[in-house]
């Protein structure tokens, strides 16, 4: 998506001393532009043409700072572009099963945790949270899984017997693990500010010893 840099307001003086027009461009501002450098304290105002063909339908588009720490703290925005015919299939809906909210599910893990934020704009927890969730139920899951049935479907071919494997531990963790989990350890999830690392570093802690309790339970019935 490209759009034009109309204006810089609150550019640092050796920014402001290479403006090549009023509005306090930059000659690398000219033109159509998939990125923009914003120094500090400056702002910059864009224009992005939405009328054009690719955008007649409901869409969701994304900004975010290409500096990778202030991604990660929040520097990130989404921007859903919505269509008249998009919000007559909503009211039609509404009309059918009645009242309902909208959400936007992350990638990757997040769908399993998309109950701990029921609330629009809500935050879901961080990546590495997940990954250590789902490994906490994902371990213990394929070790029972892998003592038992493992040893009776094995006879089937390795094919076979993965495919086994895998539906069961996706189903087990589906509607049984993840949602226990998710009920168990929903205060750390989402506890993600900056008065909460106490609880955030604890949780982690608990979650890492429980990883190497199993361990040692499971090393003790395999040998």
């Amino acid at each position: 998506m490209d759009y034009r840099v109309l204006e810089r307001q609150g550019s640092p003086s050796q920014v402001r001393s290479r403006a090549v027009d009023a509005q306090g461009r930059l000659a690398t501002d000219l033109g159509c532009k998939d990125t923009v450098l914003v120094w500090p304290g400056e702002t910059v105002s864009l224009s992005i043409d939405f009328g054009s063909p690719n955008y007649l339908s409901q869409q969701i588009f994304l900004f975010h700072c290409h500096n990778l720490e202030h991604e990660d703290k929040g520097m990130m925005l989404k921007v859903r572009l919505d269509s008249p015919v998009r919000a007559q299939w909503v009211e039609k809906l509404r009309e059918t099963i009645g009242s309902f909210d909208l959400k936007v599910l992350s990638v990757g893990f997040g769908p399993w945790f998309a109950c701990l934020t029921p609330e629009a704009g809500t935050a879901p927890p961080p990546g590495w949270k997940m990954a250590l969730i789902v490994l906490l139920g994902l371990y213990p899951t394929v070790m029972v899984l892998t003592l038992f049935p493992g040893p009776y479907v094995s006879p089937l071919g390795l094919a076979l017997a993965m495919l086994i494997g895998n539906a069961l531990s996706i189903s087990i963790l589906q509607w049984a693990v993840m949602p226990a989990l998710n009920h168990l350890f929903s205060g750390w999830l989402l506890a993600n500010t900056p008065a909460q690392w106490v609880l955030s570093v604890s949780g982690s802690a608990v979650i890492l010893g429980l990883l190497a309790v199993l361990a040692l339970l499971f090393r003790q019935v395999t040998g």
